[in-house]
C-alpha cells in the first residue's frame, strides 16, 4: 500500500460514489478506489492520509464500502483500509495525527498474496466509528470493532474490542478508564 507520493493530487469529487458539498481532501492524500467511497458534506481529510478500498473486493455492487459522515475531520497521516465488510465513520468524527482504522488484515489485492507465515489472514470485519467519536494520535482500531457515539480513544490506544458510547479508552489493549454519567453530568472512573 505504501505512503502517498509527494505532490500526489487526490481524485476529483466526481470520481467518488458521493462527495459532499464543502468537503476537502488535501494533497498529498492517497485515495484508492474512490468510486467505492461515500463522503458527507463538510469533511476535511488532511495531507498524507490514506483512504484505501482493496481492489479484490470490487464487484458489481454499486454501494460504497467506505462511508464517511458529515463534518468528519481527519488529521495528517491517518490511514483507513477496508475490504468488502466496510468501514463507517459517523458524523463529526475527529482524529489527531496518525490514527489507523483497519477493516481488514490484508494489505494487498488478494488473500493469496497477503499471507503471514503461509497463513491466510482472518476474514474482513466491519468497523463502525460512532457520531462525535475522537481517535487520538497513533491510535489503532482493529477489524470488527465498534467505537460508540461520543467515545474518546486515547493516544496510542490499540482498540481490539467494542468501545461503549461516551467513554474514554487508553492502553494496549485499550480499556475503559472513564464513562460519562448523564445523571450527574460528569465523567466517572
Amino acid at each position: 500500500m505504501g505512503r502517498p507520493v509527494a505532490g500526489q493530487v487526490p481524485p476529483p469529487p466526481r470520481a467518488f460514489a458521493r462527495f459532499g458539498d464543502g468537503s476537502w481532501i488535501v494533497p498529498s492524500a492517497h485515495v484508492r478506489n474512490p468510486h467505492r467511497i461515500a463522503m458527507g458534506a463538510g469533511v476535511v481529510i488532511l495531507e498524507h492520509s490514506a483512504l484505501v478500498v482493496l481492489d479484490d473486493d470490487l464487484d458489481d455492487r454499486a454501494e460504497p464500502v467506505l462511508t464517511i459522515g458529515h463534518g468528519v475531520r481527519l488529521a495528517r497521516f491517518n490511514t483507513i483500509v477496508c475490504g468488502s465488510a466496510g468501514v463507517v465513520l459517523g458524523d463529526r468524527v475527529a482524529s489527531s495525527d496518525s490514527a489507523t482504522i483497519l477493516g481488514t488484515w490484508r494489505h494487498d489485492r488478494s488473500p493469496a498474496v497477503a499471507t503471514i507465515a503461509g497463513l491466510v489472514p482472518p476474514e474482513d470485519e466491519p468497523v463502525v466509528i460512532g457520531t462525535g467519536a475522537y481517535l487520538g494520535c497513533n491510535s489503532v482500531v482493529w477489524p470488527g470493532v465498534s467505537v460508540g457515539d461520543g467515545a474518546y480513544v486515547g493516544e496510542g490506544a490499540v482498540v481490539v474490542e467494542d468501545v461503549p458510547a461516551r467513554s474514554v479508552v487508553f492502553g494496549n489493549p485499550a480499556v475503559v478508564v472513564r464513562r460519562y454519567d448523564a445523571d450527574h453530568e460528569s465523567w466517572r472512573p
